[in-house]
């Protein structure tokens, strides 16, 4: 596991565009960077946390295994589990969260997706089947419409082209209507 304990240290680490790059590796950030300091992260396992406190990820993107911090504030988060407070992004995809309140865009999980408090999105998805509806023990889920409002959800217009053919190789559909039985 590298151990990452200041700012010097981290910054021995980074590359021109502020990225921490260790794809095999797990990581322990043991103080809160600053935006400035880090962009994306791609590991193993990230602790953001010393043996007093977890810490923030105020990032862009993390890509790696697990992140066991305090809160997710970034763009883009994939990875296998994720525990922590509060988290604040735009796309989730990944296979187990577990937090207070969630608040994003796009939601894609494996099995699991479970808040103490609240979830707002704009949809969410579980991709194993079978897989547990999300839960908020505390509070509730809120789906908000996206920010274009003429978007459609990801699979709207597969799931349209599925149920026309699915009409039409049934005979209930003929030159776009739908015939009685």
């Amino acid at each position: 596991m590298k151990i990452i304990k200041n700012s010097a240290e981290l910054s021995e680490l980074v590359n021109e565009h502020k990225d921490l790059i260790l794809p095999n590796e797990d990581v322990r950030i043991e103080f809160e960077p600053t935006r400035d300091e880090i962009r994306n992260i791609e590991c193993g396992d990230l602790y953001l946390e010393n043996d007093d406190e977890r810490f923030n990820f105020n990032g862009s993107n993390f890509n790696g295994s697990n992140f066991n911090g305090s809160n997710f504030n970034g763009s883009n988060f994939n990875g296998d589990n994720f525990t922590g407070n509060n988290f604040t992004g735009d796309n989730f995809t990944g296979n187990n969260f577990t937090g207070d309140n969630f608040t994003g865009k796009k939601v894609s999980y494996w099995a699991f997706f479970n808040c103490y408090g609240s979830m707002t999105c704009e949809s969410y998805k579980g991709r194993r089947t079978p897989h547990a509806e999300p839960v908020t023990l505390d509070g509730k889920i809120t789906i908000i419409k996206p920010e274009d409002e003429d978007e459609k959800p990801e699979d709207e217009d597969e799931e349209v082209a599925k149920a026309i053919k699915l009409l039409e190789e049934k005979g209930r559909l003929k030159d776009g209507k739908i015939l009685s039985a």
